[in-house]
């Protein structure tokens, strides 16, 4: 392909220049080809690919059930393709497994062998951050601090426990994602 011209957009890469006297811009998700469109420039071919996948996203975006919460489809591409340390793969399949899908932070911590909540709670949510960041997601604002958002909303919803507690129930979402990839 001559003139080649390769850009990032979004979770995507677009490959753009001319083949066989044609322009056009090809779309990939990894390895995978989503689409692609031709024209009369390459800045004309980007924009076309780019309105493609707009509509693709917007497309997957409404088969959320909110804005912060993704596809099961969705959750399993982010996670098949972020990488995970040791501590947050165990603390996402601990939480999977737990019972009603709920953990308190606390419970989080031990099971990525973690002394601290505080710390299982910087580490989640940082993974947290990179699948939603992936998908695509809304952040959602923290229920605790005001201005301010917390990424752990994009793997579970969050209420007190009689203990008065913090517990996160990991949605169904991503438990059925992580089953999927035999994760749990």
């Amino acid at each position: 392909m001559k003139d080649r011209t390769e850009i990032e957009y979004g979770r995507y890469k677009i490959i753009a220049g001319t083949l066989n006297g044609n322009i056009k811009a090809v779309a990939l998700f990894g390895k995978s080809k989503i689409d692609e469109a031709q024209g009369q420039s390459i800045d004309s071919v980007i924009v076309k690919i780019k309105e493609i996948l707009d509509r693709i996203e917007r497309e997957r975006a409404s088969q959320r059930r909110a804005p912060h919460i993704g596809t099961v489809e969705e959750y399993k591409e982010a996670i098949e393709h972020i990488s995970m340390s040791s501590a947050e793969r165990l603390m996402i399949t601990s939480h999977a497994i737990s019972v009603d899908r709920k953990m308190t932070a606390a419970e989080l911590a031990k099971a990525g062998e973690y002394d601290s909540y505080s710390t299982a709670n910087s580490i989640y949510g940082t993974l947290a951050k990179k699948i939603g960041n992936w998908i695509g997601l809304a952040a959602k604002d923290s229920e605790i601090r005001s201005n301010d958002v917390t990424f752990t909303f994009y793997l579970a919803e969050g209420e007190y426990n009689d203990a008065d507690n913090w517990v996160w129930i990991m949605h169904p979402e991503v438990h059925e994602a992580l089953s999927l990839l035999n994760m749990v």
